[in-house]
């Protein structure tokens, strides 16, 4: 039984079907106790009338805290490396998702930042210390603080670098084209191709392909787009399969 059921079960059987206390001994009972992982959520109990229930407001807050906690937080972001760009990029659409399952979206700014710091890690957070904002009250709100983590992790690419490790990229024996395609658009993202980006893309599927029979395929058209790329090799590695 998960802790969501459990807490669901005890609302609807404590509110239609309430516990009278036969005893002063029965309403000082201890309290009941839902472990979720290591956080133990404690529903509160009081008396009326000698009738012992748990209060909704307190329910709703623990079904509430059993939700969240039960979603994975983001990986910490990693400001050092080759690859901040890209940990920064996979670290915002983590938090983002986190956001949204947990609720988050409609809360201010002010309690929105402070989750995100709180899930950035130790490393993150020593350089949003080093930030410097407009205002000291942006500080605490969500918008600036992301836009200078964008600032801060974008602004050190190593474009260079970057394109190096793409230009190297080809398919290994035994993957799937989908996963070289996948890996090759992710590595594009950091390379600032802007409005080539597709014919390099284009390109690095041609030389990097594995299969050499696919890859003449590809020559052989003359006015080859990704798109037409992209269909020539699925099709290859189907026909493949057979």
């Amino acid at each position: 039984m998960t802790v969501l059921t459990l807490l669901y079960w005890l609302s609807n059987f404590i509110r239609h079907r309430p516990y009278v206390a036969a005893s002063t001994a029965d309403v000082d009972a201890p309290q009941f106790d839902v472990v979720s992982h290591s956080v133990r959520l404690h529903i509160g109990i009081h008396t009326l009338h000698g009738v012992r229930s748990v209060s909704e407001p307190t329910l709703s807050y623990c079904l509430t805290m059993a939700a969240v906690n039960n979603y994975r937080l983001p990986d910490p972001l990693r400001v050092t490396g080759s690859n901040v760009a890209e940990d920064w990029r996979r670290f915002r659409e983590q938090y983002e998702n986190y956001e949204i399952a947990s609720d988050l979206t409609d809360k201010t700014q002010e309690k929105r930042a402070a989750v995100f710091l709180t899930c950035i890690g130790n490393e993150a957070y020593d350089v949003y210390r080093s930030m410097e904002f407009d205002q000291a009250a942006d500080r605490k709100k969500l918008d600036p603080v992301i836009a200078a983590f964008e600032k801060f992790c974008i602004g050190a690419v190593n474009v260079t670098y970057e394109r190096y490790v793409f230009n190297r990229r080809v398919q290994d024996n035994g993957e799937r084209f989908d996963a070289f395609l996948g890996d090759v658009r992710r590595l594009a993202r950091s390379c600032e191709f802007a409005a080539v980006e597709e014919s390099m893309i284009r390109d690095r599927i041609v030389v990097g392909i594995y299969d050499e029979t696919t890859r003449h395929k590809l020559l052989q058209v003359r006015e080859l787009s990704l798109a037409k790329a992209i269909d020539i090799c699925k099709a290859s590695e189907a026909a493949g399969r057979q």
